[in-house]
C-alpha cells in the first residue's frame, strides 16, 4: 500500500490558495473596471459627450460626474487667468456665476473650482476643456447652440471687465478680448453655427 506523501497535501493547499488569490484579484479588477465604466457613462450623460477620447481626457484632468457641472464655467476661469492671475473680483464673480449653475460650497465641484482659481491649471487643461465644451455645445439642439455661445461670451466679458483690464486702463484687455473671441469661435464652429 502506497503511503500518502505529506508534501502532496501541502502542495495542493498552496495551489488552491494561489488560485483563490488569483480569482480574488481578477474579481477586484473586474469590479474596478465596471466602476470606471459606470463613472464614464455617468460623465458622458452629464456632459452629453460620447467621444471616448474626450471623455478619457476629462477623466485624466480629474473630472467625474460630480465635477462635470464645471465644464461650462471653465472658459470664464481661462479668461480670468488671461492676464497671469485671477483678481479677487474675477474670483467672486466666477463663484457667483457657478452658484447660479448649481455649484454649492462644500461640494467636490466647488473645491475643484476654488483650486483652479488659485493655481493655474495649465494650457493643455484649457485646450482640452474648450474641446469638451465645444462637444457639449454641438450636442445641444440647434436653437440652443447660438444662445449658449452668446451667454458664454457675455459671461466671459463680465469676468474680463471685473479686473478692469491692464493697469486699470480699459475694461477688457486685448489679450482677454482675443481669448474670448477664440473661445466663442471654437464653440460656434463645433456647434455648426
Amino acid at each position: 500500500m502506497a503511503e500518502d506523501n505529506p508534501l502532496d497535501k501541502l502542495r495542493v493547499a498552496k495551489e488552491t490558495e494561489y488560485f483563490r488569490k488569483q480569482e480574488e484579484a481578477l474579481l477586484r479588477e473586474l469590479r474596478r473596471r465596471a466602476a470606471l465604466a459606470d463613472e464614464r457613462n455617468q460623465l458622458s450623460a452629464a456632459t452629453r459627450i460620447d467621444d471616448e477620447r474626450v471623455l478619457q481626457d476629462l477623466e485624466e484632468l480629474g473630472f467625474h460626474p460630480d465635477t462635470a457641472i464645471l465644464l461650462p464655467i471653465l472658459p470664464l476661469v481661462e479668461v480670468a487667468w488671461a492676464e497671469g492671475g485671477v483678481s479677487t473680483r474675477e474670483r467672486d464673480l466666477i463663484l457667483e456665476l457657478a452658484s447660479a449653475r448649481g455649484v454649492r460650497p462644500d461640494t467636490p465641484a466647488y473645491r475643484k473650482l476654488s483650486e483652479w482659481l488659485s493655481a493655474y491649471p495649465g494650457d493643455d487643461f484649457f485646450t482640452k476643456t474648450r474641446e469638451a465644451n465645444a462637444r457639449m455645445i454641438a450636442a445641444l439642439p440647434p436653437d440652443q447652440r447660438e444662445a449658449s455661445a452668446r451667454d458664454l461670451a457675455s459671461q466671459a466679458k463680465r469676468v474680463a471687465e471685473a479686473s478692469g483690464g491692464v493697469f486699470g486702463l480699459g475694461k477688457i484687455s486685448p489679450k482677454e478680448a482675443k481669448l474670448i473671441d477664440k473661445i466663442v469661435a471654437e464653440l460656434r464652429s463645433a456647434g455648426g453655427g
